[in-house]
């Protein structure tokens, strides 16, 4: 990868980490209501993934989709004020983080619901002949709903342009994969016989290199496909619920962010002006709204 690329990568995923973080903060200072689920630990899959995008293209989100709207549309200003529930939020303050809909951008918070319309959405595109791609993200515990099967079973069927994006963070809000999933996960995708390609979201360069084969191969061959992102929560479920160890917490901090693998690309003069900037737009986000932290 150029520098360039690697400075804009780091610049994003230090974006989705700051304002989810800015998130947790307004909750315990009562800014914010209800729940919220952060993608901490896992921004590199979005920034990467979605990199890639056409004007054309589909991204379909789940109830964890801070990070994938931000890589999408970098509207950090429209996401917080529709969080905190305001008319210039992207949705007008009525949708939400789970239920945005924003240029070809959809989040849905009940797991798997917006699998069928993505199928549906690129069986669209098919029949108008458009070379869009429908993008879906999904977590491990989206195997336990059978809509999905139903979905994967269309995609392949109707050779749909789909990519499955699966960030297997190995458990589903504080059950264990080993306890509700049998087999695996690319099994039960190549039993539908979609390819499906393997990578992880701390090595940013095999995560960039995957994704490129990914857009390949629909390019190609216009047909669905799935990439398996074993990635890492850092955080909680939504905002307290973990019963992971903080031995085994410390040690994927330590071990599986994506910004320490970036640091060996980015050197600290360039990091101290990212976090600066960063900083600076965290402190303009609350300062528009109003809000002392």
């Amino acid at each position: 990868m150029k520098k360039k690329k690697y400075i804009n990568y780091f610049s994003e995923i230090l974006l989705i980490i700051s304002f989810e973080n800015l998130l947790l903060r307004l909750f315990k200072q009562g800014h914010l209501t209800g729940t919220t689920h952060t993608c901490i630990g896992q921004e590199a899959t979005p920034v990467i993934a979605l990199s890639k995008i056409n004007s054309n293209d589909f991204v379909i989100s789940n109830h964890r989709s801070h990070g994938h709207f931000l890589a999408y549309s970098k509207d950090a200003s429209g996401l917080l004020k529709e969080l905190l529930g305001k008319e210039g939020g992207v949705c007008k303050g009525v949708a939400g983080s789970q239920h945005i809909h924003y240029k070809n951008f959809m989040s849905n918070g009940v797991l798997g619901n917006l699998t069928p319309v993505a199928a549906g959405i690129a069986l669209s595109n098919k029949l108008k002949k458009q070379k869009g791609i429908t993008y879906i993200f999904l977590g491990d515990g989206t195997f336990g709903q059978g809509v999905l099967y139903e979905t994967l079973n269309i995609a392949s069927l109707k050779n749909l342009r789909c990519v499955f994006i699966v960030e297997n963070n190995r458990i589903a809000q504080t059950t264990d994969i080993k306890d509700n999933l049998a087999g695996t996960i690319k099994n039960r995708l190549n039993s539908f016989e979609i390819k499906t390609f393997e990578t992880n979201s701390n090595n940013v360069n095999h995560l960039d290199k995957t994704f490129e084969k990914v857009k390949n191969y629909i390019n190609k061959t216009s047909k669905p496909c799935g990439i398996i992102v074993e990635s890492y929560r850092f955080a909680s479920h939504s905002k307290g619920d973990d019963t992971r160890s903080k031995k085994y917490l410390k040690e994927i901090r330590n071990s599986k962010d994506p910004l320490k693998y970036l640091k060996k690309y980015v050197n600290n003069v360039e990091e101290k002006k990212i976090i600066k900037e960063t900083e600076k737009l965290m402190n303009k986000l609350c300062a528009e709204n109003n809000i002392t932290i």
